[in-house]
């Protein structure tokens, strides 16, 4: 699904600027960061049967019904496309 909306100039937010510090993680970010990467190897490096794993890619596949891609363009017209989590990326070159 393709849909374009415009916005008025009234309707837009303003911009806030953020400052170079917002995106420097802190000491806890970078620790939970390392802690999940962490998990995830030790996870792979498992010996888990191929039902189990399969059954695993299916819940992660369940989680997120949509995927919404949207761009905002210099004119204020906002372009909303709405993908299948299984589709392909091609899929948004198509549209």
């Amino acid at each position: 699904q393709v849909r374009v909306f415009y916005v008025s100039a009234e309707g837009t937010a303003s911009r806030a600027e953020l400052s170079a510090d917002f995106y420097e993680l802190s000491l806890d970010e970078v620790k939970k960061q390392a802690a999940i990467k962490r998990k995830k190897l030790e996870d792979s490096q498992l010996l888990i049967p191929k039902s189990l794993r399969e059954k695993q890619v299916l819940a992660a596949r369940q989680k997120y019904k949509v995927s919404v891609i949207r761009i905002l363009f210099p004119d204020n017209v906002v372009l909303q496309g709405l993908f299948l989590p299984k589709e392909p990326t091609s899929a948004i070159h198509e549209v």
